[in-house]
């Protein structure tokens, strides 16, 4: 699991040169994204570290990544 970036693309190639997207789901906030990638592979509920802060995206970094991801289904 990780963000939609250039970055990340380029960093998962390097290390898992083979690898495949199994699944895709957006979330507003990072607990969201981690109970999501729970329910997903069937681990029941994601308990956060209680030292954990919860962080919601930004408008400007779901537009970032909204566009990357228009700009990688384009190639």
């Amino acid at each position: 699991m990780s963000l939609v970036s250039q970055a990340a693309d380029d960093l998962r190639r390097k290390i898992a040169p083979n690898s495949l997207c199994l699944h895709r789901f957006t979330a507003q906030s990072d607990f969201e994204a981690f109970q999501r990638n729970h329910d997903w592979n069937g681990w029941g509920a994601w308990k956060p570290d209680p030292q954990l802060t919860e962080r919601t995206f930004t408008p400007d970094e779901v537009a970032q990544q909204q566009a990357y991801l228009r700009k990688r289904q384009a190639i």
